[in-house]
Formats: C-alpha cells, structure tokens, sequence
C-alpha cells in the first residue's frame, strides 16, 4: 500500500510541475510584444547583420 501511496504522490508531482511549466510558457507568450504582419507577398526590409550584408559598399 505505501508503494502505491508514494506512485501517487510522485504522479501528482509531475503533473503539478507540467501545469506550472505550461503556465510559463503561456504567460511568456503572452507578454512577448506582437509584431505586425504584413501582407501575403510582400517583400519584407532585411533586419540587424542581413540589413548591413545587404547595404553596398561605396564605389571609390
């Protein structure tokens, strides 16, 4: 019976630590800013070390 009794408690914890992981990432996700989204298509402006590869060099 104590065995029993200790398989419980130690699925009770895990599943306690899995809602509070969960709880977590959803309260991350929720907090992170939204970027807006553009339009099916569109060509979006290359960002940070892309938008500094994509700028030329000056001839001369």
């Amino acid at each position: 019976m104590e065995a029993l009794a200790a398989g419980y408690r130690t699925a009770f914890t895990v599943a306690a630590a899995l809602v509070a992981a969960a709880l977590l990432v959803a309260l991350a996700t929720l907090r992170r800013p939204t970027r807006p989204v553009s339009a099916p298509g569109a060509v979006s402006a290359p960002v940070g070390r892309a938008a500094a590869a994509a700028v030329p060099e000056p001839a001369g």
